[in-house]
């Protein structure tokens, strides 16, 4: 009986219009609209709700800022990801065009109308789902926000306990760490990486099927992205450049400059400038030792040691040798990323070769070989 009463109590909580708006009652509002507002960021926003407007700010979670209008918040943003706070605002802004595209169309606010005192205006914590997934958790898993700030209290409807759903941001945030999405990608000093081990992931040495690391294509904050071979999604990335948009840039390729992109119906001058410094027409030459600048010239440095400057490692479950284990290093160089490649370790050299490189940074020197059609690096003990 109490669970029937429960339900009737939420029902009705759920139908009452914003003017009755109770603090602790959980509402429900359906058909909701992204309103265009100065405040707007990753993660909190402004709704039209029936004939109601309000703003809403995410519980769980902490986007990236996109401006400095929160000096202490930015400061501990660039703290906790160990970076200087341009990156976490280019970052931010990656986050709020996250956020405007997951709320294209409809989409339903759960709220208890809890005060969340982020601006000058009336503000309410709540949770923000549509097509069966939550904007929070999407925002983690993109590597676009930080597990932070107020958890509901209890269960919200349709979801889980507080804590159940914790856990789940935490795989989330793990998952995207590993495969290095959105601030991971250049987030590798951070302290919040302590403990992850990504090597010693139990696996196979005769390559049977098991865990293996991913990399997103990703663009690193330092990156460009050329407007002339990007695909739809990486244009999505760029911030006002929805579906749409991006099928007008793909359709009026070649693109000669950068200013000439404001022809395209739809791209306004205010809309470039707000990637202009992210783009390229033409892709600069790949960074000195990268594996992206070793694949360019491939045919004068086959067979031959090369060396490379190591961003990261991680577990690989490729087939390896006999005698030796697999992991996939990604290289970065001048504050440019320079892509990944396959590494071939002798197993009496690994664990301290694991040691030594997890630190990022280092250089690696091996010879860069083809096996089965695929070029890969082979280290021997210098």
């Amino acid at each position: 009986m109490r669970h029937i009463f429960y339900l009737i109590s939420l029902t009705i909580g759920s139908l009452l219009p914003a003017s009755e708006r109770t603090p602790g009652v959980w509402q429900i509002l359906d058909d909701c609209e992204l309103i265009s507002a100065a405040a707007n960021d990753g993660d909190s926003f402004k709704v039209k709700h029936g004939q109601d407007e309000s703003i809403f700010r995410l519980y769980f979670v902490d986007a990236l800022q996109c401006r400095n209008t929160d000096s202490n918040l930015l400061e501990d943003q660039a703290r906790y990801f160990s970076l200087p706070t341009e990156h976490i605002t280019t970052a931010g802004e990656m986050a709020k065009s996250f956020t405007r595209q997951f709320l294209r169309d409809k989409f339903t606010i759960i709220t208890q109308w809890k005060n969340a005192r982020g601006g000058p205006d009336p503000s309410y914590f709540a949770i923000a789902q549509k097509n069966g997934h939550f904007l929070s958790t999407e925002l983690v898993k993109n590597g676009h926000a930080r597990i932070y700030g107020l958890p509901t209290t209890g269960q919200w409807p349709g979801g889980l306990e507080a804590s159940a759903y914790l856990q789940k941001l935490k795989y989330c945030e793990r998952a995207a760490q590993q495969q290095r999405k959105g601030i991971w990608a250049i987030a590798t000093a951070s302290a919040q990486l302590v403990g992850m081990d990504y090597i010693n992931v139990p696996m196979s040495h005769s390559g049977a099927s098991g865990q293996t690391a991913t990399f997103s294509n990703n663009i690193g904050f330092s990156d460009t992205l050329n407007v002339n071979t990007a695909s739809l999604e990486a244009l999505k990335s760029l911030p006002g450049i929805g579906d749409a948009l991006a099928s007008r840039i793909i359709d009026a390729r070649p693109i000669e400059t950068v200013e000439s992109m404001a022809d395209i119906s739809g791209i306004s001058h205010n809309t470039l400038e707000g990637f202009r410094n992210r783009v390229v027409v033409k892709d600069p030459p790949p960074p000195p030792q990268t594996v992206a600048f070793y694949l360019a010239h491939q045919k004068q440095y086959l067979n031959k040691d090369i060396t490379i400057r190591v961003a990261s490692i991680a577990q690989s479950n490729l087939p390896a040798p006999e005698g030796f284990r697999a992991v996939h290093v990604e290289s970065a160089n001048q504050g440019r990323s320079g892509g990944g490649i396959t590494a071939f370790i002798p197993v009496e050299y690994y664990q301290s070769f694991v040691n030594y490189h997890q630190q990022t940074g280092r250089s690696l020197t091996a010879m860069l070989f083809e096996r089965n059609g695929m070029l890969v690096l082979v280290y021997r003990k210098q």
